[in-house]
């Protein structure tokens, strides 16, 4: 399957986006598609069982990549490294068309400041 220019644009826009910019994004195509919008949500954009199966292993395994995305389909780690673009190419090359990806943050000396 050929991805056309347009799409990759559009994916490449998405990788970028933050959490709270995905959520946005997921909400709006939920909404268009609720009010008969051509957009078809595919049911892999969330799966419950896969993603606490993710949760699950970044709560287990997640403190071994500081500073690092992770690309995940259940338990399973497909990628991870600093470049999210590059995780993200290497789980849809592993056949994952819609990873679950997480950055782990690394470990502050000092989390909390009071001033």
């Amino acid at each position: 399957m050929t991805v056309s220019a347009n799409v990759s644009s559009i994916l490449q826009q998405i990788a970028a986006l933050n959490a709270d910019e995905l959520a946005e994004l997921r909400a709006q195509l939920e909404n268009q598609a609720a009010n008969g919008s051509k957009v078809a949500l595919q049911s892999q954009l969330q799966s419950d069982l896969q993603d606490e199966a993710a949760f699950k292993w970044i709560n287990e395994h997640g403190n071994e990549y500081p500073g690092q995305w992770l690309a995940l389909d259940g338990d399973r780690l497909l990628a991870h490294g600093s470049d999210l673009a590059e995780v993200t190419a290497a789980a849809r090359a592993a056949g994952v068309r819609f990873p679950l990806l997480h950055l782990v943050e690394p470990t502050r000396e000092h989390p909390y400041i009071r001033s």
